[in-house]
């Protein structure tokens, strides 16, 4: 019985698992903005965001 949860359970797991043991042939997603330009167009960003929530706490939305 415990070879046949043995193999059932590496049957789920070979399943499971397929994607995630592939290689990503494409370049790594955080690998495409990174440095400082990232965190000072994220910084920017967040700028706009506070600026269009204040104004619209001002007009009273």
């Amino acid at each position: 019985m415990m070879k046949w949860l043995a193999k059932l359970n590496l049957f789920f797991k070979d399943l499971f698992l397929d994607e995630v043991d592939k290689e990503y042939d494409k370049p790594l997603p955080y690998h495409k903005d990174f440095g400082p330009k990232s965190i000072a167009k994220q910084k920017e960003i967040l700028k706009r965001k506070r600026a269009i929530e204040q104004e619209q706490q001002n007009r009273g939305i």
